[in-house]
């Protein structure tokens, strides 16, 4: 599966898209970056894009923040 990287106003972040249609933000627990696919279960990939973020210190996005005045 592929990344994607974006850079935002508090840093790099790394996710995933996969599928089609409307967009789903899958926010994902524990030790796992944005390539872990076991929330997608149960969802038509027909119907929906999953944008799947990889948490702060996990995968490519890093664990601390370019601007701390948020």
């Amino acid at each position: 599966m592929e990344t994607l990287q974006r850079e935002t106003s508090k840093g790099k972040i790394e996710y995933t898209l996969l599928g089609n249609g409307k967009p789903m933000l899958i926010v994902v627990g524990g030790h796992t970056n944005c390539k872990e696919t076991i929330f997608h279960k149960g969802f038509d990939p027909g119907k929906y894009c999953f944008v799947t973020p990889s948490r702060p210190g996990y995968g490519l996005t890093p664990l601390t923040i370019q601007n701390k005045n948020f």
